[in-house]
């Protein structure tokens, strides 16, 4: 009896914990469709990362039996995939990785990657396996950031069908920042040192692009929006002029170098009835894209808009737009409903129209589906409440919150996962980062965005220590470096929201920080700040003995960061008091960068942008 007992608790431990697969030999990865680039591109990123793990190179090709196949689906597996779902099941000594994709096999790979409207969900189950099995993080862009546990094996349950979709609608954080055109039209205005060869960009672009399929990020469904007129003055300036916006003076249409930003006669029903006939004659496919064009000139003046304004007392022109918009969307979408009753209007509730309306309500609730911008430091979860109050039903945030690209660490990092999770709560279709992917010191930013729209029920403290482990045994001390900068960046981002609070502006995006901060940078950055962060960083290299190579290095980047926005700090600071030592000062810093050009900053555009230091003398 004790003995049936025996074999009976070993059987039972076995079925929970399934079956072990060696990792320790080399074992065949098979891709079922050889003309596939996803699933070639699939099988390379499983070769590479399980070398890593278990040092063993698996090889890739048509090698039969295989213990890896890439793009079949597990004979066991009769279930319907939903769009973008990622599956892996081991079956019979060999693991499946499979999924719902939706691609042109006949594009290149990174146009296929950087496409955020396609699927990958085979690419998604080689992810998933290796996050949920293996512990694989991938802190930043580039090979050299991925965090893993070494293994000679995992343990993995019989015909056990393991699955994973983004949680939320579409999740992407856009990775334009490496942009070639871009940086070629200013590689020629930095020092030659500092500059950009097109393949370095086009590896660079590359590295963003996979890091955010990486970290699965992308769309379940096809939702386009963005602004949605930006064609409408070349269209119509000459033969429609009453579409476009009336200006104070009373002409219509913006300058040349503005003209896609311009905004139109929102009161004009022929506007909607021409959005509509737009539509239509593009298949009236289910989302219709209204998203009002960006900027502030042009909002129309004419009498029947204004008429359509629920201003208050002593407001001026431009503190509440909204009515007129909902006023404006409601008639798009009556329209729009009797031609395709499931019609989804998708619009942003952005700058001067993002508070709820007073006056109006949303009248299709049901075909509506509102992006919210919200303004840094501004609770989202009321203005989200008095959105559906309202009578919204449906949104997604659409937040700036990651357009920086100055040198300074601002410790912004807990007010991003502020942000979403108040939106996670009322309840969120999806989320949309405009954003700078490539500014080292917001690699943690990134890391807690991308991070939380994947694993939404991840709190804020378990996403950083992922991120932070990459520093080993010096984690503690990194921890408390970030925890300085983060008790700072809240003080630093009142500073700044005051300032331009005072001047009748809004802190509608991160990338308008640099330019306050940088007029008089030791109101916002005391450099005994900056200095303490770096003697954590010092605290932290103690643990130096206790690191492997990746962990030293990586603590000493870090270091290496801190020291030049230090640099930085004292040359911008010299710049504002017009100091007798700002020569020495600007080729101290320049030197600097020219020895540690590979830091991670996007040089070209560092020196131009007025959002970063374009408006500096810094050469």
């Amino acid at each position: 009896m004790k003995r049936f007992f025996s074999i009976f608790l070993f059987c039972l431990g076995a079925a929970i914990s399934g079956s072990e697969l060696q990792l320790s030999s080399p074992r065949a990865i098979k891709v079922d469709d050889p003309e596939d680039p996803v699933q070639i591109f699939a099988a390379q990123e499983l070769q590479r990362h399980l070398k890593m793990i278990s040092g063993i190179e698996h090889p890739v090709g048509e090698t039969e039996p295989a213990t890896f196949v890439i793009g079949r689906k597990a004979p066991s597996d009769m279930e319907r995939m939903n769009t973008g779902e990622g599956r892996y099941t081991f079956e019979n000594n060999v693991l499946y990785f499979y999924g719902e994709d939706y691609y042109d096999r006949k594009r290149s790979l990174d146009k296929i990657l950087a496409d955020r409207d396609n699927r990958t969900g085979t690419l998604n189950s080689v992810y998933t396996f290796l996050d949920q099995e293996c512990g694989v993080r991938w802190t930043a862009p580039g090979n050299d950031r991925i965090i893993f546990i070494p293994r000679n094996s995992v343990v993995l349950k019989e015909k056990k069908v393991n699955k994973w979709r983004l949680p939320l609608e579409f999740a992407f954080v856009r990775p334009y920042f490496w942009n070639p055109k871009l940086i070629a039209g200013n590689n020629k205005r930095v020092p030659e040192e500092l500059r950009f060869s097109s393949s370095e960009v086009y590896r660079k672009r590359l590295e963003h692009i996979v890091w955010t399929r990486r970290m699965r990020l992308g769309a379940n469904e096809i939702i386009r929006f963005g602004h949605a007129f930006t064609d409408y003055q070349d269209r119509f300036l000459k033969t429609h002029p009453e579409y476009l916006g009336m200006n104070q003076d009373g002409s219509r249409g913006l300058p040349d170098q503005l003209k896609n930003r311009v905004k139109l006669c929102v009161s004009n029903e022929a506007v909607v009835d021409q959005i509509i006939s737009d539509w239509q004659a593009n298949g009236a496919k289910k989302y219709l894209n209204v998203c009002p064009n960006d900027g502030t000139p042009g909002f129309c003046r004419c009498p029947r808009c204004l008429a359509l304004d629920e201003r208050r007392e002593n407001e001026r022109f431009l503190d509440h737009l909204t009515d007129r918009y909902v006023n404006f969307w409601n008639r798009i979408a009556a329209k729009a409903v009797k031609i395709r009753p499931d019609v989804t209007l998708v619009t942003y509730a952005y700058s001067y129209y993002r508070f709820a309306p007073r006056r109006e309500k949303i009248q299709y609730p049901e075909n509506i589906l509102l992006g919210l911008v919200p303004m840094l430091m501004e609770d989202n979860r009321r203005i989200m409440e008095e959105w559906r109050k309202a009578g919204v039903r449906h949104f997604f945030l659409r937040p700036n919150d990651l357009c920086y690209e100055a040198v300074y660490f601002r410790g912004f990092e807990r007010g991003i996962w502020e942000q979403f999770s108040a939106a996670r709560d009322i309840g969120l279709n999806g989320m949309d980062f405009d954003a700078c992917i490539g500014n080292p010191v917001t690699e943690l930013d990134f890391y807690i965005a991308a991070r939380a729209m994947a694993k939404p029920q991840m709190s804020f403290e378990e996403i950083e220590k992922e991120y932070l482990s990459i520093y080993g045994a010096a984690a503690p001390a990194v921890k408390k470096f970030y925890e300085l900068y983060r008790r700072n960046g809240d003080k630093m981002m009142r500073k700044v929201y005051r300032k331009l609070k005072q001047e009748k502006r809004y802190l509608l995006d991160s990338g308008q920080i640099p330019i306050v901060i940088q007029e008089k940078i030791n109101f916002y950055y005391p450099v005994s700040l900056m200095r303490e962060a770096s003697a954590l960083l010092e605290e932290a290299l103690q643990y130096a003995s206790e690191l492997n190579e990746s962990e030293r290095r990586h603590l000493a980047r870090l270091k290496s960061l801190n020291d030049h926005s230090i640099m930085t700090f004292e040359l911008v600071e010299a710049l504002n008091r017009k100091a007798a030592d700002i020569e020495e000062k600007r080729n101290k810093l320049l030197k600097y960068r020219i020895q540690h050009k590979d830091l991670g900053f996007c040089w070209p555009l560092l020196f131009t942008r007025p959002r970063a230091e374009g408006n500096l003398k810094i050469r």
